[in-house]
């Protein structure tokens, strides 16, 4: 049915009824040949040639692909609290000014807005198209710093070695040190791999990871001090550099030894003392043995009658009872 075939009498002479308020009405594909579909006015109807409503408001109503004599759907003589769900973009007349819906990068907080900016600008970490009445959060890995954004385009992304791991945010995070991300609007960041460390916060690249140096190990993930590196025990050594394991560490071989931690290489140990497997010190070698040379696993017992003292590098001395006899010089007699 045609709103033009619809007439409401309001107080007429006839005594017609006083309707308040126009709620969860529906208008569809109404066409009329006069100035619009629906007159809102507060004079008494004078004629039937067009639907007349006083009403206080308009709630909940929906007017969809309607026709008037100039496409317009509702004309206002006066003041109405008119609640739109949603933009009515065929909506046109006179209701204080022309009905339109807010203005893009502002927000409708309550029915009865007079001017494009309604409630005010879109909250920052927001963005609001036109007629939006909920502002819609910037999503995950992007921000807007400032109120007023008026579509998903105004937040912006993230940059490299920054993320945002929440909705409707004003700034991102750069990333702790000890992670790093490369891509744009990131909703975290990556640990730095095991066997170094990530030293500088807000790194975009992997390229800030710096390896253990040799002698050291780490098997964390997410590592942001060369504090972080373990050192090889004594008695171990490593020259490998970027290592996330222990067993780099390889024990001393015999002959050889480290008395402190996180070391590169092992020593040999000094002519005149000796070292097994894993030696964390050389020992001396005792009364009776020698090591003649350095990097000895054992020392070398001295050959009867010679002896040696501590620590010696021949056998130098006779046993008791025995003496060393210079040639060309007789026997004791």
């Amino acid at each position: 049915m045609a709103l033009h075939d619809l007439y409401l009498d309001v107080l007429s002479a006839t005594g017609g009824t006083l309707l308040s308020s126009l709620s969860n009405v529906t208008f569809e594909s109404n066409a009329a040949d006069f100035a619009s579909a629906l007159l809102v006015t507060g004079r008494t109807a004078t004629t039937a040639t067009s639907s007349q409503l006083w009403a206080a408001s308009i709630q909940g109503s929906t007017f969809i692909g309607n026709r008037a004599g100039d496409n317009t759907t509702v004309v206002a003589t006066g003041p109405v609290a008119w609640q739109l769900d949603a933009p009515h973009r065929e909506i046109r007349g006179r209701l204080y000014g022309v009905l339109r819906p807010c203005s893009n990068g502002t927000v409708g907080t309550r029915p009865d807005h007079t001017s494009s900016d309604c409630g005010g600008l879109c909250p920052a970490g927001h963005y609001c198209e036109k007629g939006t009445v909920e502002p819609k959060p910037c999503p995950e890995g992007r921000y807007t710093p400032s109120q007023g954004a008026t579509s998903l385009a105004a937040c912006i992304r993230c940059d490299q070695g920054s993320f945002q791991p929440k909705k409707w945010s004003i700034a991102c995070s750069s990333c702790p040190a000890g992670t790093y991300t490369e891509r744009a609007d990131a909703t975290e960041c990556f640990e730095c791999p095991p066997g170094g460390y990530c030293e500088e916060a807000g790194a975009a690249t992997s390229k800030v990871w710096k390896p253990c140096g040799s002698g050291t190990f780490n098997p964390d993930r997410g590592s942001d001090s060369p504090d972080a590196c373990l050192k090889c025990p004594a008695g171990t050594a490593s020259s490998a550099t970027g290592q996330h394991h222990s067993s780099i560490c390889e024990r001393c071989r015999p002959g050889t030894f480290t008395a402190d931690v996180g070391q590169s290489t092992c020593e040999r140990c000094p002519a005149g003392a000796s070292s097994l497997a894993g030696a964390t010190e050389c020992k001396l070698c005792q009364q009776g043995e020698y090591a003649s040379e350095a990097g000895q696993s054992a020392c070398v017992t001295c050959p009867h009658p010679l002896s040696s003292p501590i620590g010696s590098v021949d056998c130098p001395v006779c046993l008791e009872d025995f003496y060393m006899r210079d040639p060309g010089v007789n026997s004791p007699t």
